[in-house]
């Protein structure tokens, strides 16, 4: 298995493990059919922990982007994310990534994905190693590597099939089944020990604030901070370490479009989404160009088993559009 297939199989066993929004639940007969689900349905995704890795600043928006629903705002927008760690000699490194990203209103998604963290002169990564194209009505996910121009054509059993064998579990911080909205299944308790070294705002201790409503590159987002101060003497600190974040969901694209990170032992990050285009992306964005050899497999869960591969074989299609 290569690292791209371990990764998009990590993200897709994330997705999977959140519960699906109830607005995927129950038919609306609204113009929009994503707002008028989610006035009067709690998304559990609204609620989510934020991340404390800096590299995987995008996290929430990858868990939300890649669940199974319908009906969805259609949409497609460009990715910036920013990492800057300053060493303790003054050295400031800062790497810059740009993607895309596209869902239509059927629910399948689109988007661009690095693994190498390769990195051009100037702070930027480079073109995207792989386009993963996930299509949860179709029991289908495809993985394309534009390099070679070989595509990886894998069959998804039942989303509900795959969150039993997976656990049916609740990724933390999601809103847990039937809460009201913006209510978390946040415990009372402190967790582990093991818990808070992998992300401290997993403590009860976290001190959440609202920061209202703010227009994000056209669409409007709810925005909240995150606080949490890690103790002396917790992970050998002689002093209170503060480690903050902020994230901007947007309740009509049912995904985030801006996230923060500050955590002085690791640097800051930021994430958001531009460009953003409230339309159906071309069909053909989401069909294997014709000059890629494809590879079918049989895929169990989440991507993490290739038995029963085929041969690769030339696929008919046409090039896709950019979106």
């Amino acid at each position: 298995m290569n690292k791209a297939t371990f990764w998009a199989g990590l993200l897709l066993s994330a997705s999977l493990l959140c519960p699906p929004p109830a607005a995927a639940q129950a038919p609306v007969s609204s113009a929009n059919p994503a707002q008028a689900a989610s006035a009067s349905h709690p998304d559990p995704y609204e609620d989510m922990f934020p991340t404390d890795n800096p590299q995987m600043i995008e996290m929430s928006f990858i868990t939300e982007f890649m669940r199974p629903t319908e009906p969805a705002q259609a949409y497609m927008a460009d990715t910036e994310k920013e990492v800057t760690q300053m060493l303790a000699d003054g050295t400031r490194i800062s790497r810059t990534t740009n993607g895309r990203v596209a869902r239509d209103s059927h629910g399948r998604t689109w988007s661009t994905m690095n693994f190498s963290g390769a990195v051009n002169s100037g702070g930027s990564e480079q073109a995207p190693e792989m386009i993963m194209i996930l299509d949860f009505p179709g029991h289908t996910m495809l993985m394309l590597m534009p390099a070679t121009k070989m595509a990886m054509k894998m069959v998804l059993p039942d989303t509900e099939a795959m969150r039993k064998q997976a656990g049916a579990g609740v990724m933390p911080g999601a809103g847990a089944p039937g809460a009201s909205a913006g209510q978390s299944n946040r415990s009372s308790t402190q967790p582990s020990a093991e818990s808070l070294a992998f992300n401290p705002f997993f403590s009860k201790d976290t001190h959440t604030e609202s920061l209202g409503e703010q227009n994000l590159a056209g669409v409007i987002a709810q925005g909240k901070r995150y606080t949490v101060t890690i103790p002396a003497g917790a992970v050998g600190n002689d002093r209170p370490i503060e480690v903050t974040a902020e994230r901007w969901y947007s309740k009509e694209l049912q995904a985030t479009v801006m996230a923060r990170l500050s955590d002085p032992r690791k640097g800051e990050a930021a994430f958001r989404l531009v460009n953003i285009r409230l339309e159906d992306p071309p069909e053909s964005l989401f069909e294997v160009p014709a000059d890629y050899a494809v590879q079918e497999m049989k895929v169990p869960f989440a991507g993490f088993s290739m038995a029963g591969q085929k041969p690769a074989e030339k696929t008919g299609a046409a090039p896709p559009e950019k979106p």
